[in-house]
């Protein structure tokens, strides 16, 4: 009896696996042989699959076709209940394309419901569209694994009918910017040397909601599941004591690599502005007063800088980051996008000059000069009475994406493309 019963459990298991290979292009879901995917309905059979530990990877570049009446089925949800992805997911570095979803349901994304030991990697999407009631992305309507080396373009989240204004955006509240146009001005710093730039015309022809704060250490850990910040709450020093920086939740997220940033922002259906993106939202977009700072010509209404940090209150040293949206914000609404951490943006190193007048959604360079990410705002360390020119909207810093060199006090913000 025990023998066939043996028998039985084995022809069962084969043939499971059996058919499971046979949906896919090969493989048999393992590390060494995980199952390839290589077209949209090879794609599709990931939902409902029983992955728990499953390896997946693309071997060819996706289009979904999507459209109102050809929408996806989000990968960890099923048409009755909510089906928990917890495969590991590699995108080879191919590109899923034409992602359509357009309901009121929740949990919505390529991946609907991503279980803490999802891992997701080195995947692109690009032209799709996603709106849902809530819980949704691009990428995930809810992240509880892991996600590296992703990216999101050209897409667009819709959130039914808040069009107009503020919104929240998978947990982010988030201000809407209208397109417009803006002249560039100001300086690139590397290395303590500044090169002074001659403006030219830039115009941003598509609306975005951009995160209304700096993205914060609880925002980030929620979704990451970690926290690599300096200013997180009892930090031991280089002579054995500790200092105690307080409650941290709600400073902004630091210490974050570019690609870091970029992993975040994918994982919550959005992408990093554009250099042009963050000056126009800075600036005020349509609605500018031409202030010196985002908000202000008196930074010490806008902005955490050396001069308003110093000191100690509550029994704390306040040399550090600050807590979000305790200053004033800018015309449309905006907080701490002088000041506080540098905040990363999608661009390589390059010169505004380089761009022609009148560009129109500029990107950047395809790569960097010579391998170096865009950064904007300033941070608290720096700044002095007389001059802060380190604060201005058209200030421009560059850093290289990842490594020793890359800041302590640098984060991130968020945009979603408006449809």
């Amino acid at each position: 009896m025990k023998i066939g019963f043996l028998k039985i459990f084995v022809i069962i298991v084969l043939v499971v696996t059996t058919a499971m290979a046979q949906k896919f292009a090969g493989g048999d879901g393992t590390a060494e042989k995980p199952y390839i995917i290589k077209t949209a309905e090879q794609l599709s059979f990931l939902n409902g699959e029983g992955d728990e530990g499953k390896h997946f990877k693309l071997a060819a570049n996706i289009d979904l076709n999507g459209s109102p009446t050809n929408q996806w089925k989000p990968i960890g949800r099923t048409e009755q209940q909510r089906f928990i992805f917890r495969g590991i997911f590699d995108g080879n570095g191919y590109v899923i394309s034409g992602l359509y979803i357009d309901n009121d349901s929740t949990f919505q994304g390529l991946f609907g419901y991503l279980g803490h030991q999802a891992k997701i990697m080195n995947l692109g999407i690009t032209d799709s569209y996603v709106k849902a009631r809530r819980m949704f992305g691009i990428l995930a309507g809810y992240n509880g694994g892991e996600i590296t080396n992703c990216y999101v373009s050209n897409s667009t989240v819709g959130i039914g009918d808040k069009t107009d204004g503020d919104t929240t955006i998978n947990g982010i509240e988030c201000v809407l910017v209208k397109a417009g146009s803006f002249i560039t001005s100001g300086g690139v710093t590397v290395a303590g040397y500044t090169n002074y730039e001659n403006g030219v015309t830039v115009t941003i022809t598509k609306d975005f909601w951009i995160s209304k704060y700096e993205i914060t250490q609880e925002q980030y850990e929620k979704v990451m599941g970690n926290n690599p910040s300096w200013y997180n709450g009892n930090r031991k020093q280089s002579n054995g004591d500790y200092i105690d920086y307080g409650y941290i939740g709600n400073r902004p997220v630091e210490q974050l690599t570019w690609y870091n940033a970029n992993d975040f922002c994918a994982a919550v259906g959005g992408q990093l502005p554009t250099e042009a993106e963050w000056e126009f939202a800075a600036r005020g977009g349509n609605k500018s007063r031409d202030y010196k700072f985002s908000g202000s010509n008196n930074i010490n209404e806008i902005a955490w800088y050396r001069m308003n940090v110093s000191g100690d209150k509550d029994g704390y040293n306040q040399n550090r980051t600050q807590v979000v949206g305790q200053l004033l914000p800018n015309e449309l609404g905006i907080y701490d996008m002088a000041g506080n951490v540098y905040e990363w943006v999608s661009d390589w190193g390059d010169m505004y000059n380089s761009f022609p007048t009148g560009t129109i959604d500029p990107t950047g360079k395809a790569n960097g000069i010579p391998t170096e990410k865009m950064a904007r705002g300033g941070y608290w360390g720096l700044g002095a009475i007389y001059d802060n020119k380190d604060f201005e909207n058209s200030k421009r810093w560059r850093f290289y994406p990842s490594g020793q060199s890359t800041p302590i006090n640098i984060g991130v913000r968020v945009i979603f493309p408006r449809n």
